[in-house]
């Protein structure tokens, strides 16, 4: 049917409404149906010809049918309003676009016998113009009595596209200004001192901490996302230790409580990523001054191991059993909501990207220690 019409792609051809009829029953009278409409995302069936046989309730949802015949017998694009299903005669997957399109290309991978995954770009076309659609497309060969198949399962990933890509516009822009702003202040703090250095001081650590908020955020979403690279460096284990102490010596969160460097630090030369190294060190002191009482202390310490490095913080606190079960857990948090992402980054950065080990133990009487232990040389040096 229809194997004269006119292609740039895929086969134009499709099957008799009557084999199409046939072929969804046999679908809908078998288990793999029960199953497709327990699943949370888009699952299709579709015939040799691409033609939708099958399609479960949350398909259905996407495309708001209110059952299985709105759909029958149509293509993916068809059936999502692809704004090139129409180009041609012979529907989806036939106009020039179609062999540049994830979905396309995943089905006829399916229909030659293999399993298949792509990512599917459309536009969507509406009655207030157009709209965007990103799908994760995986399919997979099947026979149902005797007819092959193409099972597609699809998820609209279009809003982690999207945010992605605010997420890298958002922190290039807004990088460049903070990164401009504590430029300035560096350069104005100059005059400043001499006029009043603790305001000076204080307005230089406030850009100075934005900057490196922004910073720790960026790499935070950077390793989730699997976008993170390291830079290792040679490094020395005092002043890593010594900057994080300077930097955070004026944080709100040290107001009334002192930071000791342990008088048995080992100064120990290593080769790691000083950036992430500084989020690790940062996040582990950060953490410790919240949980100590004002005019309390918190002291940073590093220790030389036989083939790797210790560093360490500890603090006269106490963390509750209940809580020390959920600690590096993403998004637990006793401060409230929207908080917890310290101890997860240090557990995420040293683990994933710094071959190290993060821990802590906690005492009701010896307080808490939280150590990450790193390689002297990272490997992919």
């Amino acid at each position: 049917m229809h194997e004269n019409l006119t292609t740039y792609f895929a086969a134009p051809d499709r099957a008799e409404p009557s084999a199409v009829l046939r072929q969804s029953e046999s679908v809908r009278r078998s288990s793999a149906a029960t199953l497709a409409d327990s699943l949370p995302y888009m699952l299709l069936m579709l015939n040799r010809q691409r033609q939708v046989v099958f399609a479960n309730h949350a398909a259905l949802a996407m495309v708001g049918a209110a059952g299985m015949e709105e759909v029958l017998g149509q293509r993916l694009g068809e059936m999502l309003g692809c704004v090139h299903a129409c180009d041609m005669e012979a529907g989806c997957g036939a106009s020039a676009f179609c062999a540049y399109c994830g979905t396309v290309k995943a089905t006829l991978s399916s229909l030659s016998g293999k399993a298949s995954a792509d990512q599917g770009r459309l536009l969507r076309g509406s009655a207030n113009g157009v709209q965007g659609l990103n799908l994760e497309v995986s399919t997979a060969p099947l026979e149902v009595d005797g007819e092959s198949l193409t099972v597609l399962s699809a998820k609209d990933v279009s809003h982690d596209v999207r945010r992605k890509a605010m997420e890298r516009l958002f922190f290039h822009d807004v990088l460049n200004l903070a990164g401009g702003l504590d430029g300035v202040m560096r350069a104005f703090s100059r005059e400043l001192d001499k006029v009043d250095p603790d305001l000076s001081e204080a307005m230089s650590f406030t850009a100075r901490s934005l900057f490196e908020e922004i910073c720790a955020q960026k790499a935070l979403t950077q390793a989730e996302n699997g976008e993170l690279m390291l830079r290792p460096e040679s490094l020395a284990s005092r002043s890593m230790v010594e900057s994080v102490v300077s930097l955070y010596s004026m944080h709100s969160s040290a107001r009334g409580r002192e930071i000791e460097i342990a008088s048995d630090l080992d100064d120990v030369s290593m080769i790691s990523d000083a950036t992430l190294l500084g989020r690790v060190l940062g996040n582990m002191l950060k953490n410790a001054l919240e949980a100590t009482p004002v005019s309390g202390s918190v002291v940073i310490g590093c220790d030389r191991l036989s083939e790797d490095v210790s560093f360490w913080v500890h603090n006269p606190g106490f963390i509750p059993e209940d809580v020390q079960l959920q600690i590096f857990t993403p998004s637990f948090s006793t401060k409230g909501e929207g908080r917890g992402l310290g101890t997860y980054s240090i557990k995420l950065f040293t683990e994933s990207f710094l071959g190290g080990k993060a821990s802590f133990a906690s005492d009701s009487e010896e307080g808490t220690v939280f150590t990450v232990v790193l390689p002297m040389a990272l490997e992919s040096f």
